[in-house]
């Protein structure tokens, strides 16, 4: 049997390995990712100061050891196909079963007015910045400020907060990008604030995450309005959320001569509107202040006619993720996900299953859970795949050797290639002291891959 999966992040790998338990010993994956590197949302969304989630890419990498898997990385798929590039029909046709695994790699909107100015992104797109993402490399975000401002309640919001509030040499002893860390030295930031729509015990912040912020012991927080009493919590109110609270209480207890940064939490605020300077780029955020009644399960929001604005020269929001559409798979506008039954069977937007292509995590069920929520996720699609019966006859093994390599001769980067990439950042990374020193760009990726191939030759 063989099987394609396209996206190599941890939803792929948790597929791969799941198959190779489960199905028959003749069974091989073929994995194909756009970017020419392996593990997806571990390699380009997990915080640099985050290395111990790292390392589950150890088991990752077993998957992509065994001899009946391959990888494709720069590899795109498209409507035409063409050098470098696949089609949904090629995969079919090559297949018995396609899977896809690409996550959710779009932000959601907050659709307010000018919030695509200058210096104004979303999380999605300043964390693949800071973590090597090659499509955002070129993002460039000016850190030469004095105020920013981070939108949303989420993990990723303090992940994007911790990167902004670290000194250069606390991030330079991550694999956070070479570009990245250069910024990071020009940070000029006084002064952030954190909205958050709802109130202090509403956050789906974690307790490891809110946890950390006591590390930044020459950072003050001020929290608006003031925090409610620990002991009157609201019905829906659980152990997390309690930690948090705790949490929250000792830094705002603390007080700060002369702090280096100071952190503002803004409870029960929405932003209205970002304003523009001359040049077009954000200088002010105005919001709208949201009154709360508390519900048995949650709180309720009421937004107000009251505003206020605020300073911001740097705005990031974090407010969710939707799928991106795939060339020849169908996908749903309005909930940005591939349709599927409750198996993971792709179908038509009529639910009409399409034989032979399924879709497992986020883009399966949306953006929610953790890496490890994947596993669950890919093990139930990876026994329908299994289960299932295909009239179908793949093309010949000399045919799909044949269509591999003209993949590789377009450029596609293969398991071997990657396995001296690894080499490479992790040496490179050993000599500045930091677990890996990441390529970025594709040229960057050629290059050290000929140097790599040419001193292999002559050893």
């Amino acid at each position: 049997m063989r099987v394609a999966i396209v996206g190599a992040g941890p939803t792929g790998f948790f597929l791969a390995a799941s198959l190779f338990k489960s199905g028959p010993e003749n069974l091989t994956v073929d994995m194909f990712e756009k970017t020419p590197f392996p593990f997806g949302l571990v390699r380009f969304g997990v915080a640099p100061d985050h290395p111990k989630i790292k390392n589950v890419t150890r088991g990752y990498q077993k998957t992509m050891d065994s001899p009946r898997f391959s990888f494709f990385g720069n590899v795109t798929l498209t409507e035409d196909g063409g050098q470098g590039h696949i089609t949904a029909d090629d995969l079919l046709r090559h297949y018995d079963r396609v899977a896809l695994t690409v996550g959710c790699q779009d932000d959601r909107k907050l659709g307010i007015p000018f919030e695509d100015s200058k210096n104004s992104y979303s999380a999605t797109r300043f964390v693949g910045w800071y973590n090597g993402h090659p499509e955002d490399r070129e993002l460039n975000p000016n850190l030469k400020i004095k105020h920013a401002t981070v939108v949303g309640a989420g993990n990723v919001a303090i992940d994007v907060f911790r990167f902004l509030a670290s000194p250069h040499q606390r991030m330079a002893m991550t694999d956070a990008s070479d570009h990245s860390l250069e910024a990071l030295k020009t940070n000029t930031i006084e002064e952030v604030d954190v909205l958050v729509r709802r109130g202090a015990w509403d956050v789906a912040f974690t307790n490891p995450e809110v946890k950390e912020l006591l590390d930044f012991e020459d950072v003050q927080f001020c929290f608006y309005p003031d925090l409610p009493p620990l002991d009157s919590p609201p019905p829906y109110a659980d152990r997390t959320s309690t930690k948090n609270m705790e949490v929250f209480h000792e830094l705002a207890g603390r007080r700060i001569e002369n702090p280096r940064m100071t952190v503002n939490f803004r409870f029960q605020v929405s932003p209205k509107e970002l304003r523009v300077d001359s040049d077009g780029q954000v200088k002010e955020v105005e919001v709208c202040h949201n009154e709360l009644e508390i519900g048995e399960t949650r709180s309720q929001l009421r937004q107000t006619d009251k505003t206020s604005v605020y300073p911001s020269q740097l705005f990031i929001r974090s407010v969710g993720y939707r799928g991106r559409p795939l060339a020849g798979i169908p996908f749903h506008q309005k909930w940005g996900l591939i349709p599927c039954d409750k198996k993971g069977r792709v179908t038509d937007l009529e639910g009409k299953v399409m034989e032979g292509l399924y879709v497992s995590g986020w883009m399966r069920r949306g953006p929610s859970g953790v890496i490890g929520t994947n596993k669950k996720d890919a093990t139930e699609v990876g026994e329908v795949m299994l289960q299932d019966q295909r009239a179908h006859q793949t093309t010949s093994r000399r045919e799909l050797e044949s269509w591999h390599q003209t993949l590789l001769d377009g450029g596609a980067i293969s398991k071997q290639d990657w396995g001296l990439l690894d080499a490479w950042e992790t040496s490179e990374g050993e000599q500045l002291g930091k677990p890996r020193r990441k390529l970025v760009t594709l040229l960057e990726v050629q290059e050290a891959l000929n140097k790599l191939k040419a001193t292999s030759a002559t050893a």
